[in-house]
């Protein structure tokens, strides 16, 4: 008994650590990538994608913009492929499986196929995977973590953020292309969207951030694990049932005291058959006997 407890509690601290581990790598990527560009003395990019170009470190021991990029994208690839969420229900068009693995090998094919300009077949590769990798995580925050969890508000804004920020990406990079040299926009719409998942996955973890900020990541999962349950909130009193309170009812209705009632007078044959039916019951029997 305490051998599976014991690995129902190792089981429980992976899927937090999993959740966690992404929710990190989401809202840090798009700040890695601009505190390494900028230790380089590297402007911001006109995308995320855009740092796959800067081949230089800014240090001998500090990993170049591309390792960075396609690392952390294999790492989410990788993950989100291995990700089993829950069964498909009657009426739902996808599993949580096939858009886990869906996302993650977008992920993976972004990793893999820059956009270089002089590399025209892959550009048109690496633009759709994008999408379906943003389209995908979207649908992971509207539709899969809302299944059976506390804070189905908090993901469901998430997702109208994502998607709203695809559909800003797309507007700026057809109809005005200025802000993306400009004003860096896909960049910034981008890293919105990316932290934006990062940030559903920690809530999906449950781990507050203090915690992880004063212990680290691996003890602030173990400590949120072994958090006692806060008490219930009290339970309103539960209503009578619909029969007590009929009963209740039919009690409280007044009953006509039929003692103050007058009598009423019977009419004159009524009370002559009445009067002969009460003789008839007077008499005595007949104790004759035939002879």
């Amino acid at each position: 008994m305490n051998n599976q407890i014991r690995k129902t509690d190792l089981i429980s601290s992976s899927q937090v650590g999993y959740r966690l581990a992404l929710g990190i790598l989401g809202m840090a990527f798009p700040i890695i990538l601009l505190i390494g560009g900028a230790l380089d003395g590297q402007e911001i990019q006109t995308s995320i994608s855009a740092y796959y170009h800067l081949n230089t470190s800014p240090g001998p021991y500090i990993p170049t913009m591309r390792d960075i990029f396609v690392g952390v994208l294999f790492v989410i690839g990788v993950a989100l492929y291995f990700y089993q969420g829950y069964e498909k229900k009657a009426g739902e068009p996808y599993s949580d499986n096939s858009v886990a693995n869906v996302a993650g090998i977008a992920a993976i094919v972004v990793a893999l196929s820059p956009t270089d300009s002089r590399a025209d077949v892959l550009a048109p590769i690496h633009s759709l995977a994008a999408g379906v990798f943003f389209l995908a995580i979207t649908y992971f925050c509207w539709k899969v973590f809302t299944r059976g969890s506390q804070n189905n508000d908090i993901y469901k804004r998430c997702a109208i953020i994502m998607a709203g920020a695809l559909v800003a990406i797309v507007v700026v990079a057809k109809l005005f292309p200025h802000l993306v040299e400009d004003w860096k926009a896909v960049f910034w719409l981008e890293s919105l969207a990316v932290a934006t998942f990062g940030y559903a996955w920690w809530v999906k973890a449950a781990t507050p951030v203090a915690s992880v900020l004063k212990h680290g990541p691996k003890k602030a999962v173990a400590m949120s694990l072994s958090a006692p349950a806060t008490e219930p909130a009290e339970e309103p009193a539960a209503e009578p049932e619909e029969e007590s309170a009929s009963e209740e009812e039919a009690a409280a209705i007044p009953l006509p005291d039929l003692s103050e009632e007058p009598l009423k007078e019977l009419p004159a044959e009524a009370a002559e058959e009445e009067a002969g039916e009460e003789e008839k019951a007077g008499e005595p029997p007949d104790d004759r006997s035939p002879k």
